[in-house]
């Protein structure tokens, strides 16, 4: 039943979707609360806070069940070209109003590898991490790449846990369930996919990844190198340009196959799409707020009754003229002053959706984490879990560039720049068949590396993009497109086995950033031999195949590398990654440096759950966002049957 807009305390109100920047004209709304309205006494059922990949799904499906729920958001609504328009990717990413910019130590140790890093900017004494603070979070600006996890990763958590829902069947149906399939005709994958969920799925229209230099296609020629690399035909008839491809989501019956793909991204009728629209259209239709500029400083806790720290609350921080977190490029500190403390109340549940880097944090403010390291900062220890912060994981990513003898004709007129972009006036005009509806992922291949367990999915995925990306650094988006004749192989290695990253409080301040050390490659030498196959693969391709008539040179940072020493010294200097997670593990106790147990619930507390990256004790499968779709659905499912209505 639509509620009545009139009594709501915190509301996200939506007008029908467009982009703010110029689509249709029609934007967003969104209806501040009032100075008496915030400090009115409001008392939700459940508090999520972050409303991200894991957030926004367990908010709406809470809702959906008719709970009272509230959303906490630090950044604001924006649904704008950046935002909406898949090609803009990279641009959104270094858009000041949503943008959280970490400068992360990639590894302090041995030689200092960060200071030799051609991305470390020494003014900021790290290496740019981006994150997105707005509705939707990071998946308002990711890639949009959609790739189901391995199926190990399943089993891996079922063996944990003991428990056969976390299996690889019983995790499959939620997948299902969130999924709007819209590339697949019905057939028998089936039972494989969904039909009806709320993240639209498409692969690009071949015609975009054709003609895309003029003449013979950069891509054709690419997949006619593919299959003399993989020394098979993957060609159905060269003549005919009609491509066997592999489909990252429909083979969950065992591992995926090494080879050729086209890559599914969340994508429909020419735009983003995600958990951002769920959570507004729920807004519209159930008992759910949103309430944005809240910046979450710690969770309220009553030991009052049993003892055990029970989760009342959220205490924030409210501004709604400026960004409250020193990450922000916008952060101001002579403009808080108009600054309030309010605390949210719920009735069963606070949910913490923050992700890798703030759920943490959060825990740490609220007085949960390393004993020693809380009083070192004068915060009261509410629990002693040294585990809190421990154990961050990620990807890493190296990029193989090569310049180009021809510019790419259909990039011609683009500058990637809305106002002033021929190429975005083009796509408002039919948003659905034009370039710019895609990621500008051209292809991508499955890749075993010597390390590679043959149970597993193949651990490296490696897919090529128009332009230049060396990894993140202030100004990459504009840097990567600055020519038209640059073509990347990124070599994303999935199965890292380090886990020796950490996230350490900078301060008690809940507006400073915490400290973070991935201390890559600190865990022997296969996941360094493994990307290092990884560029062989990628040169190559390039050097032993068609791709030779048209690539000019290699450049970048692991062009200078004649042999695998000194790859390999480039690659432990420039490797990054943007999958964090593992930062609040699960296990079944605490004492073994688990944060969460198998049903989200925080060791030691009550009615405290974590439902983002940082629950899982491994990083799962090659891109982290569909395994957090996947476990947001199942922690629903495990919150709504404990307080189901009668």
């Amino acid at each position: 039943m639509k509620r009545n807009w009139n009594r709501r305390d915190f509301l996200l109100a939506t007008m029908t979707s467009g982009l703010a920047a110029g689509l249709s004209g029609c934007a967003h709304v969104l209806r501040k609360p009032s100075s008496e309205q915030i400090m009115t006494e409001t008392v939700y059922d459940f508090i999520v806070v972050g409303s991200g990949a894991g957030g926004a799904p367990v908010a709406s499906r809470l809702a959906q069940a008719g709970f009272k729920v509230l959303c906490i958001e630090a950044g604001q609504n924006h649904q704008n070209a950046l935002t909406e328009v898949p090609a803009y990717h990279a641009q959104s990413t270094e858009d000041p109003q949503l943008s959280w910019n970490f400068f992360v130590r990639h590894n302090q140790g041995l030689n200092a590898p960060d200071l030799l890093d051609t991305k470390f900017e020494p003014q900021k004494n790290g290496i740019l991490y981006p994150r997105a603070s707005a509705v939707g979070g990071c998946t308002i600006h990711n890639a949009m790449i959609t790739m189901y996890p391995d199926n190990k990763d399943w089993l891996s958590l079922e063996k944990l846990s003991g428990d056969s829902s976390w299996g690889p069947e019983s995790m499959r149906s939620y997948y299902k369930k969130l999924e709007k399939n819209l590339y697949r005709p019905r057939s028998n994958y089936e039972n494989l996919i969904g039909r009806k969920g709320w993240l639209p799925t498409q692969q690009t229209k071949l015609k975009f990844l054709f003609n895309s230099t003029g003449g013979d296609s950069t891509f054709y020629k690419i997949a006619a190198a593919s299959g003399k690399v993989w020394g098979k035909e993957l060609l159905q008839a060269s003549h005919s340009r009609t491509y066997y491809f592999f489909d990252t989501n429909t083979f969950a019956q065992g591992p995926k196959a090494v080879g050729l793909y086209r890559t599914t991204s969340a994508t429909e009728n020419g735009k983003r799409g995600g958990p951002r629209e769920m959570l507004i259209q729920t807004s519209q239709e159930h008992h759910l707020d949103v309430v944005t500029g809240a910046l979450a400083a710690k969770v309220v806790f009553d030991k009052s009754s049993s003892g055990t720290p029970t989760a009342v609350g959220v205490e924030c921080l409210i501004n709604y003229e400026t960004p409250l977190y020193k990450a922000s490029p916008l952060y101001d500190s002579s403009k808080i002053t108009q600054t309030r403390r309010h605390v949210f109340k719920a009735k069963k549940e606070v949910i913490l959706a923050g992700g890798a880097f703030n759920t943490p944090q959060l825990l740490m403010l609220s007085g949960i984490g390393d004993a020693e390291k809380l009083r070192q900062k004068q915060i009261p220890v509410l629990i002693d879990n040294p585990g809190v912060g421990k154990n961050l994981q990620d990807r890493y990513e190296v990029g193989v560039v090569s310049e180009l003898n021809r510019n790419y004709s259909l990039l011609k007129n683009c500058s990637f720049q809305p106002e002033k972009d021929p190429c975005f006036e083009e796509y408002k005009r039919d948003p659905s068949n034009h370039l710019y509806a895609t990621n500008g992922v051209i292809i991508g291949h499955m890749v075993r590396s010597r390390h590679s367990k043959k149970d597993e999915d193949p651990d490296l995925f490696i897919f090529a993009t128009p332009g230049d990306f060396r990894g993140y650094v202030t100004g990459w988006s504009q840097k990567a497109v600055a020519t038209k004749n640059k073509l990347t192989w990124s070599i994303l290695k999935a199965k890292t086995a380090n886990t020796n990253g950490t996230i350490e409080l900078r301060s008690a301040d809940p507006m400073d950033t915490p400290e973070i050390n991935f201390n890559n490659f600190t865990d022997g030498k296969e996941d360094l031999e493994s990307v290092l196959d990884g560029v062989h693969f990628a040169r190559n391709l390039n050097k032993t195949s068609p791709l030779s008539s048209i690539i000019q040179k290699e450049v970048g940072p692991l062009a200078p590398s004649k042999n695998d020493a000194e790859i390999k010294k480039i690659i432990t200097q420039e490797a990054w990654g943007h999958h964090a997670s593992c930062t609040c593990p699960m296990g079944k106790e605490a004492a073994h440096g688990a944060v969460v147990d198998f049903d989200f619930k925080v060791h030691g507390t009550a009615n405290l759950r974590i439902v983002d990256a940082s629950v899982f004790p491994k990083i799962p499968g090659h891109f982290i966002v569909v395994p957090i779709y996947m476990i947001a659905e199942k922690a629903a499912d495990v919150i709504i049957r404990k307080h189901k209505k009668i």
